[in-house]
């Protein structure tokens, strides 16, 4: 560690080009005495910045990450100015790389358009409302193709007071987008001839056989299921709006293609 801490000036030399002129003594009427150790001194600088860029770039990213965090200690330990400054240096040679990488990567964008995320999926405020509608549009969309062939099944337990309102909103759901439903009451049973459920075929399972048999341990639970193939799928466990009730059929139907 202490060879860290004497070769990072050194290195922050050679990468920021930055003189550290208080390291410097005045040179004398002697400077002749000094030419040969000066010039030696180079030769192993050298060396030592030509080994320290054969590594790996990780390998020179911790040394200098760690290096620098020895130099802010060291600094906040000795409150010596040479120590703080040399703390400085290093902060200015990090400033200076993120500046570089900031501009780097905004140009890179440009000259690779097909990578800029927000081409296909704007952040700006003021298309928000386009980007939601667009977005509203295609859950409708996949929520039609599905409700062609399949089903909600929803399983809750009419005990729950959570279980009882997510019930409701998995109702509102089906209604709106005019997908069929089942609803099943788990252990007891549920009040089938509430308003909330009216034209809804609620069943009892007084002993969660029919939530067990189709592996479900959890709830509430939403299944899409195709009654036609005998198939089904997990839609979704626990209370969710019938906002994310759209996003997630519409993450089936594209078959979990990302979308962001």
């Amino acid at each position: 560690m202490r060879l860290l801490l004497i070769t990072l000036p050194l290195i922050l030399f050679f990468i920021s080009s930055q003189l550290m002129a208080d390291s410097q003594s005045a040179v004398g009427w002697h400077w002749y005495n000094e030419t040969a150790p000066q010039k030696t001194k180079k030769n192993d600088e050298n060396k030592l910045y030509e080994t320290f860029e054969n590594l790996t770039p990780s390998q020179q990213l911790k040394i200098l990450q760690q290096a620098t965090t020895e130099l802010r200690d060291k600094a906040v330990l000795s409150g010596n100015v040479n120590d703080i400054a040399n703390y400085k240096r290093a902060q200015d040679m990090w400033v200076k790389k993120a500046t570089k990488f900031t501009v780097g990567w905004q140009r890179m964008l440009l000259e690779n358009p097909n990578l800029n995320y927000s081409l296909q999926y704007s952040h700006e405020n003021a298309l928000a409302p386009v980007m939601q509608q667009h977005q509203h549009a295609l859950q409708n969309e996949a929520i039609s193709q599905l409700a062609r062939n399949n089903g909600l099944l929803v399983f809750y337990r009419a005990d729950r007071k959570s279980d009882l309102m997510f019930a409701k909103v998995v109702t509102a759901f089906s209604k709106s987008h005019h997908i069929s439903l089942i609803l099943v009451s788990e252990g007891i049973k549920s009040i089938a001839n509430s308003a909330d459920f009216q034209n809804v075929e609620n069943r009892y399972d007084p002993d969660y056989q029919r939530a067990h048999a189709l592996g479900v341990d959890y709830f509430p639970a939403v299944l899409l299921v195709n009654p036609k193939t005998g198939t089904y799928q997990i839609v979704s466990y626990g209370y969710k709006s019938e906002d994310e009730m759209s996003s997630r059929l519409l993450s089936i139907y594209d078959n979990w293609k990302p979308n962001f």
